[in-house]
């Protein structure tokens, strides 16, 4: 019988675009620009798990009034 990777392995491996939308609870339009304007983006693999918590702060930071211009920056 096939196991399950481990918790550790689960995190290493790269996430693809739908996924990342779902976990983050973000549309496609919205993070085609944020990757337009290189604030966020997938490595050679693929996205990574902690692009969904960066996703999450970037949503929230937008939806405080905070442009991306200035996200942009940092």
């Amino acid at each position: 019988m096939k196991q399950s990777p481990s918790p550790e392995v689960a995190v290493m491996e790269a996430l693809r675009r739908e996924r990342l939308l779902a976990l983050a609870g973000c549309d496609d339009v919205r993070l085609s620009n944020l990757e337009r304007l290189q604030i966020i983006g997938p490595g050679h693999a693929g996205y990574a798990a902690s692009d969904v918590s960066q996703l999450r702060l970037i949503l929230a930071l937008q939806d405080a009034g905070i442009g991306l211009d200035v996200l942009a920056e940092v």
